[in-house]
């Protein structure tokens, strides 16, 4: 990123940029030439950042589910990020990127449960001695209204954001680039079209290792693909496992069942204690 303003770009220009956004193909392109493009694209998009504090024990809903197979869970990796992840929305094969949704309900969607289904569903939390900064510092990606977005997240403490040198041009020039990257994380993906991650995990990549955010950005948010609603609040949260190691714990997990279609659960079994060696006692 040259950190060239977005107020010195004439609009034609940007819609070209986008354009050729709109036209990348993950099954044809290689991964270099797809990062290359999404740099050229992206270059001098101002990433609007925050940061966040999860919430506290007792009001954390933040929450990572997987379906129940027969055996019951004991310990807190079974929950965590698989020992071999595959390609993701926000992350290529062998990074390492823990995956959690706003709320119990959201996991479900994600997971398409049916009714009579049962699921694990582990609770998240921020640890606080874990790290004394407080906060994890994050991107909200796929999101047209980033700061209403943000705002709208009630149980995410609204706090200082990076000034943004916008004139009237810059503000147009990023709305049609934010907008661009609204409809590239709100495409469904199947597991014959997996390929599309492709580009939506080297624009994460692009944030993640930008060094004109100021601060690394730790944690991307991205509205539920499955729910397209942004009122609704159903967000999903891709932090790196470095630092979902140093800001966040499992602090519970409940062994639920889906008692109708609109993804409500009566809770079966929930974890008396998580042990610091990550044993799960019931």
């Amino acid at each position: 990123m040259s950190g060239l303003s977005l107020d010195s770009v004439n609009e034609r220009t940007v819609l070209e940029r986008v354009r050729c956004l709109r036209s990348l193909d993950g099954a044809r392109s290689s991964k270099d030439e797809i990062n290359a493009t999404v740099i050229r694209c992206l270059d001098g998009y101002i990433a609007i950042t925050n940061s966040l504090t999860l919430h506290t024990t007792e009001t954390s809903r933040t929450s990572r589910a997987r379906k129940v197979d027969g055996a019951i869970i004991e310990s807190a990796k079974e929950i965590w990020i698989p020992p071999k992840q595959k390609l993701g929305r926000c992350n290529f094969p062998g990074e390492r990127v823990l995956y959690l949704s706003g709320d119990p309900m959201t996991c479900l969607i994600e997971l398409d449960a049916r009714k009579g289904e049962h699921y694990w569903i582990g609770q998240f939390i921020y640890d606080p001695a874990k790290n004394l900064q407080e906060k994890i510092t994050f991107k909200a990606l796929g999101v047209i209204n980033e700061i209403g977005f943000m705002k709208s997240f009630a149980r995410v403490p609204f706090t200082k954001m990076l000034d943004l040198p916008f004139g009237k041009r810059g503000k147009k020039n990023t709305e049609i680039i934010t907008k661009a990257l609204a409809d590239l994380f709100k495409q469904p993906v199947s597991d014959h079209d997996r390929h599309k991650y492709v580009i939506t995990s080297s624009v994460c990549s692009y944030f993640w290792d930008d060094p004109l955010n100021f601060k690394k950005i730790e944690a991307i948010f991205y509205p539920s693909i499955k729910v397209n609603d942004l009122e609704s609040g159903h967000i999903n949260i891709a932090i790196r496992e470095e630092a979902a190691l140093r800001h966040v714990t499992l602090n519970k997990v409940r062994r639920v069942k889906v008692v109708n279609s609109y993804y409500e659960y009566d809770v079966v079994d929930e974890s008396r204690e998580i042990l610091d060696c990550g044993r799960i006692v019931w």
